[in-house]
């Protein structure tokens, strides 16, 4: 299972400094952050203007190169704990909007999370609107919850299925809550005997 968001913003000065030697093409920027030995050096690196610019037209451009959602997530990620200027927030929210354009499952949302402003809006508001506004099916809401270590919540998304064949969600369920999960299975054997019961 990938980590959640709050372990994935957790990006260490080493991270960030790797993104920035993997993507720079400049020569002579990549030799001042190559030369950055403390975090320190690298944030005084990045308040000189000429360079945070330089570097955001780097990111831009390998962002517009990657091939899949897991590279799409590991960049956005890492321009999130580089960039906070008005032409990212304008990026984010088109790309935000591209990905809301189509259905949303685990994988849409493993990048959504980069875009969408956390500290604005608890979990539970988030994952509302994911399914009431963006239409995202109970199951992967479920799997959403899980991901960001909700179980309680996902326990209430998957009470309003008549059953889960997802046997990876039922054992991540279990692993978090056996109560929750007893009481999910019993769930279901009540409703496929009441089903049972009135197709007879």
């Amino acid at each position: 299972m990938k980590k959640n968001y709050q372990r994935q913003e957790m990006i260490t000065f080493v991270q960030k400094k790797n993104y920035v030697l993997e993507i720079m093409k400049d020569s002579s920027t990549l030799d001042l952050f190559a030369g950055c030995l403390r975090e320190k050096e690298f944030n005084h690196l990045l308040q000189d203007q000429k360079v945070d610019h330089q570097l955001f037209i780097a990111a831009l451009k390998h962002l517009y190169r990657v091939q899949n959602f897991d590279e799409m997530e590991y960049d956005l990620m890492m321009m999130n704990s580089l960039f906070s200027n008005q032409d990212y927030l304008k990026l984010k929210e088109d790309i935000f909007k591209k990905l809301t354009k189509k259905t949303i499952t685990l994988k849409e949302y493993c990048v959504i999370r980069y875009l969408i402003p956390f500290e604005n809006m608890s979990f539970s508001q988030i994952i509302s609107i994911l399914e009431h506004q963006y239409h995202v099916e109970i199951l992967d809401c479920a799997k959403i919850c899980l991901l960001e270590d909700e179980y309680h919540l996902a326990y209430q998304y998957l009470l309003q299925l008549n059953h889960c064949q997802d046997a990876a969600v039922l054992d991540l369920l279990c692993s978090y809550s056996m109560k929750d999960y007893l009481s999910l299975i019993r769930h279901y054997n009540r409703k496929k005997s009441y089903q049972f019961v009135m197709s007879h």
